[in-house]
Order: C-alpha cells, then structure tokens, then sequence
C-alpha cells in the first residue's frame, strides 16, 4: 500500500495493521526530521511532490520489489508539507517469511524511494533555506 499525507502517521497503527500470522518477519524504516544537519540548526522541512506521480513511481518500485523479493506485503506512507524537527517523514514496512528477505526489500525500497521519486524537500535552518535533491 502506498499513501502520501500531510498529517503525521500513527506507527503502531500502522504495524499492526501489517502483521500476519504465516509471516515471522517484519523490517520498518522510520525517517524523521534532523537537526543540525553540518554546522547548522534545522528548524524545520518542507516537502512537496507531484502527487499523481510520486504515487506512480512508488507503485512502480512496489511492484518491482514484490518480483525481486519474496515479500506478503509491504507499506509506504510519505509526508508531505510542513515537518519539524524529530518528526515524521517517512514509515516504510515489509512483511515476509524471513527476515533476509524482509531487510533486503526495506533496503531496496528506501534507496529506490530516494533516487527516483518526485519528492522535493526544502530544508529551513537559522540562517538559510535550502532545496536538497
């Protein structure tokens, strides 16, 4: 399943939600807003994305995953808009049998995210404002 939202996700919710029975292994990321990034202070993100889009590529990297990995299921929520510092950003969960499997798809899933999907962060510091890829 795949879901961009503003408002903040509820993890435990989530994971429960994402748990089964015939399966022993689940691997989550959770991304959250840093501060200082170098030698400044981050007060704050703000994420934007092609909505439309951005869900294609995610739907697209879920269906190569499910043929790369053998996974049950498998979870990405994205926020977007206004993020403070220690917040939220990102909750991607993998199910599958094994662990190994479920560590290598959460990996894959996570590099492919950030390489590929249109999501553009501006990041708030002290002092300056700055568009990270």
């Amino acid at each position: 399943m795949i879901v961009i939202q503003e408002g903040d996700f509820d993890i435990g919710g989530n994971l429960d939600k994402m748990r089964r029975d015939d399966c022993g292994a689940m691997v989550t990321f959770i991304g959250t807003v840093k501060s200082p990034v170098g030698s400044e202070r981050v007060s704050h993100l703000e994420l934007e994305c092609y909505d439309e889009m951005a869900i294609k590529e995610l739907e697209r990297i879920e269906g190569e995953t499910r043929d790369r990995f053998d996974i049950a299921d498998m979870l990405v929520i994205h926020r977007v808009g206004r993020i403070g510092v220690g917040e939220n950003i990102v909750l991607i969960c993998v199910v599958a049998v094994g662990r190994e499997a479920a560590f290598d798809a959460a990996r894959y899933v996570l590099d492919q995210l950030k390489e590929r999907v249109p999501i553009f962060k501006k990041e708030f510091t002290d002092d300056n404002v700055y568009w990270q890829g």
